[in-house]
């Protein structure tokens, strides 16, 4: 996620960027980061996890529907010495990008 991350903040620092809307800043960061995308894709398709980019058989030359499915949080280990990451595991995606807000029932 650093690569996305690097990529949206040098697409902010753009001026013709700076006032476009989420959805629209989502489309250049997806169209002009092949890294992320390949990275993406390895991440899902390598993991034993089951994710929501595996399961919907995501095409990634498509912009995702929503900045939401980029909210997960992670845990990385790191050789405290060296700096070096040693290992990394994906606790918890934050929201469900599938279910609109007004589509959850918290009574249930």
């Amino acid at each position: 996620m650093q690569e996305g991350q690097k990529r949206m903040e040098q697409i902010n620092n753009v001026e013709q960027y700076r006032d476009l809307s989420e959805s629209d800043r989502l489309k250049v960061l997806w169209a002009t980061s092949e890294k992320l995308r390949f990275l993406i894709s390895k991440c899902s398709s390598d993991t034993g996890e089951d994710n929501l980019w595996k399961q919907q058989s995501y095409n990634f030359a498509l912009t995702p529907p929503s900045s939401n499915w980029f909210n997960h949080l992670q845990m990385t280990a790191e050789e405290v010495t060296t700096g070096r990451v040693v290992g990394f595991c994906e606790v918890a995606m934050l929201s469900n990008p599938l279910v609109q807000e007004e589509d959850v029932n918290v009574d249930e």
